[in-house]
């Protein structure tokens, strides 16, 4: 059997045993990638790619190969932490902390006329927390608790704006709704069962 077969039929093989599309592609000379979203940690599927290859020899021809590991975090799994991250109640420490470290280090925001001019060192203190969270997180699209999936999906809404003849979507502007709703006061802020999320 052909390595490019066996390394389909690896994907395959990793692809049901972890519920997410896995794709192993060639790189160059004995260089190959594993590409999926969400789904496992790297750990996860580095323990689960290595135990395939040493007891299945339909893998035979992989085993020689170098095969790294590449997992991307959707806009739905950045929804689904920050919103857990809000009912744990760390929201606020973290971006404040991120903001100190942000300043710390002399970084700078956007100059006017960029197109991310409004975000605020908040803002990207907020999506740097939530981005390493969801590194760390398994199947981080999946909702903490079954109660926030309505919260998420109002929040996922939120990741897009229209522009005279374009649309964009960034998990910058999830961002910006979420510190909305943690800056407003008590008296103004919505109810769990209805949080109206805008962008």
């Amino acid at each position: 059997m052909s390595r490019s077969r066996q390394a389909r039929l690896l994907a395959r093989h990793l692809s049901d045993a972890t519920d997410v599309g896995v794709n192993l592609i060639h790189a160059w000379g004995a260089v190959w990638s594993l590409h999926w979203e969400d789904g496992p940690a790297i750990e996860q599927m580095r323990a689960l790619l290595d135990a395939a290859l040493a007891d299945n020899d339909r893998y035979g021809a992989m085993r020689d190969r170098t095969i790294h590991c590449a997992r991307s975090i959707s806009m739905r799994a950045w929804a689904a932490q920050a919103i857990a991250c809000q009912r744990d109640g760390i929201l606020a420490r973290a971006v404040s902390e991120g903001v100190a470290q942000r300043l710390a280090l002399g970084m700078r925001l956007p100059g006017p006329g960029c197109a991310d001019s409004s975000d605020t060192h908040e803002v990207y203190a907020l999506v740097s927390h939530v981005q390493e969270r969801c590194g760390e997180t398994p199947y981080p699209d999946r909702a903490s608790e079954p109660g926030d999936e309505p919260l998420i999906e109002q929040l996922y809404a939120a990741r897009t704006r229209e522009h005279p003849g374009s649309r964009t979507l960034s998990a910058n502007y999830m961002a910006h709704a979420l510190l909305a709703t943690e800056q407003a006061p008590a008296a103004d802020k919505p109810r769990e069962t209805n949080h109206p999320f805008k962008g």
